[in-house]
């Protein structure tokens, strides 16, 4: 059976104190320095483990909790760190029903924590809250810590949150400032991947929540400023095709501009989204990824109505199922065919005809 810490210091003052007597006299001194130091260490650690003991099985959990915190504060290097964490936020979560302030706490922690057995402890506790059966826990945490080996850990927790809070029963006003603070943090970070201000909009634009559109944009808008031939090369920096990267930093701008536009767009900032969707058209076909539909969409509302329509039907053809993948792209589709068409007829039914009517527009495609 494998000795623990204490049996180990132990034994190496047995051993040092037997070497003493069969030493000359200046080695003896260094010894006995030595085996002094390895005495204090034994004794500061006995008290370490006593009292992250006594913290843990005090009843109250309030107490608890301020027990836990001064470990904290007392022993900042502590093998126990981890799970003291688990402890303070499984007790502010789970005894004392401070949800918010316990994922308040968690963030924080997990944006600054590098060491492996204290963010092992952080992951367990936040899937832990999520799902009770703790195999599927245990798992789950095994499979982010796998993912995130070798990478940005900083970055890999800010990416973490922004879809952890959604996903969270904590009130909106709390899921919105911890957004906006996680959100700010990678903006002035020194973060260069454009992707992954992409998809952290993406995450944003998931929750739904309008107050937030700005904080996407800004992500959107730093992709942008990141997205240099320079920070290309570091992402991939075994790749020796200049044309690829060169045709990455295009498709790049392509995305950011238009989920610029679609932003611009749902803040009703027409005259600016058509700006944007020019931009966008810059650097890639504009019919790829529904961008027809969404400049039919910004069309429409700078006063140019047939040729927003047009553009919004070839963009249904070139993607026959916009309008079921998205219900944004279905409303847009629905709220410009009853100024064109009218109220009386079915947009189902007349999108369904239109597509038979253009089959072999679509079977080239």
């Amino acid at each position: 059976m494998e000795k623990t810490s204490k049996e180990k210091i132990e034994m190496a003052i047995r051993q040092i104190y037997k070497n003493i007597f069969h030493t000359e006299s200046n080695i003896k001194i260094s010894l006995l320095i030595i085996i002094i130091s390895l005495f204090m260490l034994h004794c500061n650690s006995k008290k370490e483990i006593e009292q992250f003991q006594a913290a843990i099985t005090i009843e109250n959990p309030e107490n608890r909790l301020e027990q836990l915190r001064t470990f904290v504060t007392n022993y900042p290097k502590s093998d126990s760190l981890g799970k003291t964490y688990f402890n303070i936020l499984n007790t502010m979560y789970r005894e004392l029903n401070l949800k918010s302030e316990a994922v308040k706490y968690f963030s924080k922690l997990l944006i600054n924590e590098t060491n492996d057995n204290i963010r092992c402890n952080l992951y367990f506790f936040i899937n832990s809250i999520q799902d009770q059966d703790s195999t599927t826990v245990a798992n789950k945490t095994e499979r982010i810590l796998n993912q995130q080996r070798n990478k940005d850990l900083k970055i890999e927790a800010y990416k973490f949150l922004l879809k952890l809070y959604p996903n969270l029963s904590l009130p909106d006003s709390v899921i919105w400032q911890e957004t906006e603070t996680v959100g700010n943090l990678l903006i002035n970070s020194e973060w260069y991947d454009p992707n992954d201000f992409i998809n952290l909009s993406d995450i944003i634009f998931q929750t739904k929540d309008t107050t937030l559109l700005d904080l996407s944009s800004r992500l959107l808008i730093e992709g942008v400023k990141v997205n240099t031939y320079e920070n290309i090369m570091k992402i991939y920096p075994g790749e020796k095709d200049t044309s690829w990267l060169l045709d990455n930093i295009q498709q790049n701008y392509f995305q950011l501009f238009l989920k610029l536009a679609w932003n611009a767009y749902r803040e009703k900032n027409y005259i600016y989204a058509m700006n944007l969707i020019s931009q966008t058209s810059k650097y890639h076909d504009i019919s790829s990824d529904n961008g027809l539909i969404l400049l039919g969409a910004i069309q429409t509302k700078n006063s140019e109505l047939e040729k927003g329509w047009n553009n919004i039907l070839k963009g249904l053809i070139i993607d026959t199922l916009a309008e079921q993948k998205s219900h944004e792209i279905k409303k847009i589709y629905t709220d410009i065919f009853r100024q064109v068409e009218g109220i009386r007829k079915n947009p189902g039914n007349f999108l369904n005809k239109y597509r038979n009517t253009h089959k072999s527009q679509i079977e080239k495609k």
